[in-house]
């Protein structure tokens, strides 16, 4: 439960740390890991990921989170978050609106009545997500790059990886869940997608100095119809490039023959602006949840 759909194993996302300890309760009927010593912070204070959730049923996990929560708060730790693997660059977040599609690959997936244990729990949203899907149709078009960038090629190579890696931390700082990590560790987090980057579906943009400023990148869904776009960035000097990436990567699956793409798991304010760039609509919903600790 909880966990990455997908159809190939070898790239099901794992979390960046051990966890600091495993809970079981009710005889096996739950179970989760928790993580309080790598850095994690929400509201400027100390705080404890709860993740890797195994329930049967509402009640027993309303138990166990409860007991996570007492676990973590004896380990000096303000807030809790989940679902959350370790941090934001492992699998988080739970269904809140599941719309009437199946789930696309790597898609987060949760029992309907997680919510409603989360918050019985003393859980509340802290950031919301979309999935969002764009119907391709005959005369998309890439739209121009802006004046003084260029595409890069990527090749799988651990080179290209840590270039990634000050663009991708500077995107995603000051998410919930946020931990910055090291150079290598970052390539061995992003190391399970290296072997299957597909050269249109894997855009990179510098500017004239070299520097990495934009980063786009999608896989095809075993559905055949469907490329799914794993991640987007762009640094905050180039606040439209975003979009160009979407259109862009739109495009070329559009030139591939694919009938759709699937932004997934977008910040939901960030879905919406990139709606209105390239029309689509929401497929599915998510959230991060923190509670307090006393």
């Amino acid at each position: 439960m909880g966990r990455p759909v997908s159809s190939d194993a070898s790239v099901r996302l794992a979390p960046v740390a051990p966890p600091d300890e495993v809970l079981v309760r009710f005889g096996g009927e739950a179970a989760c890991a928790l993580w309080w010593n790598h850095g994690l912070t929400w509201k400027d204070r100390p705080a404890g990921a709860i993740g890797q959730i195994e329930a049967a049923n509402e009640n027993v996990l309303v138990a166990l989170l409860e007991d996570a929560c007492l676990r973590l708060h004896a380990a000096g730790c303000a807030y809790a978050l989940g679902p959350l693997d370790a941090s934001m660059w492992g699998p988080h977040r739970l269904v809140t609106a599941p719309g009437t599609r199946d789930p696309f690959d790597l898609d987060v997936d949760t029992p309907s009545w997680w919510p409603f244990a989360f918050r019985a729990a003393g859980f509340s949203p802290v950031a919301y997500y979309a999935s969002t899907e764009h119907v391709l149709t005959d005369g998309l078009s890439g739209a121009e790059l802006p004046d003084g960038l260029r595409l890069c090629p990527l090749t799988p190579t651990n080179a290209d990886l840590r270039r990634l890696h000050p663009l991708l931390e500077h995107a995603f700082a000051g998410r919930p869940g946020f931990v910055p990590l090291t150079p290598s560790l970052f390539s061995a987090t992003v190391a399970p997608y290296r072997d299957l980057v597909v050269d249109d579906f894997a855009l990179l943009v510098e500017d004239a100095d070299g520097t990495m400023v934009g980063f786009g990148f999608g896989l095809p869904d075993p559905d055949g119809e469907t490329l799914v776009i794993r991640a987007i960035a762009a640094a905050s000097a180039w606040p439209r490039l975003d979009c160009w990436l979407l259109r862009t990567l739109a495009a070329h699956a559009h030139a591939h023959g694919f009938r759709r793409v699937v932004h997934a798991l977008v910040p939901e304010s960030d879905a919406r602006r990139l709606c209105e760039t390239t029309p689509g609509h929401v497929r599915r919903r998510y959230a991060l949840l923190a509670a307090p600790l006393r």
